[in-house]
């Protein structure tokens, strides 16, 4: 199972599978949604949300199973990120930034349910930004790309051609 973030959405949107040229990408993305394949974390959809263009539509049709809430269950998870990124040297406002970002919470989401993170973001051990590829190859969460997602899940996307 995935946990999709938030610029592999928008990358979507914006460059690889637009809505006006490829809805299948993203009929895809609700159908493995709704097998329990693929998901994202409702930080995610705040941050879509932020624009008001035909993603954030998409997303508002989809608040509900597609981007998980925080529970319960999760607290000493968000704990174990944060302590995890405190250790690390990081400037505060560094990790300031990062508790308050939807990594944080796909990060942790990852780790508490033992999903795959998917995202565009490329490993990177820098002082400057606190990278999620980063994160999850020290926690031993699996960080993956889209294109790795498909492969996995054997999408396909094939052409008809329009009369």
């Amino acid at each position: 199972m995935y946990l999709v973030d938030t610029n592999v959405l928008i990358d979507a949107h914006r460059y690889h599978y637009g809505f006006d040229f490829h809805p299948g990408f993203w009929e895809w993305l609700h159908h493995a949604n709704r097998q329990g394949r693929v998901f994202s974390v409702y930080r995610v959809y705040e941050e879509i949300c932020r624009q008001d263009d035909r993603l954030s539509a998409w997303a508002s049709d989809r608040d509900n199973g597609f981007f998980l809430r925080l529970s319960a269950d999760i607290d000493p998870y968000l704990k174990r990120v944060a302590d995890f990124v405190k250790s690390e040297n990081f400037k505060i406002a560094d990790v300031r930034e990062f508790i308050e970002s939807a990594d944080y919470h796909l990060i942790t989401h990852a780790l508490c349910d033992k999903l795959a993170v998917v995202t565009q973001e490329v490993y990177r051990r820098t002082k400057a930004k606190i990278k999620i590829p980063f994160v999850c190859e020290s926690l031993n969460i699996d960080c993956i790309t889209p294109f790795e997602m498909l492969r996995r899940e054997k999408a396909r996307f094939v052409w008809q051609p329009s009369e």
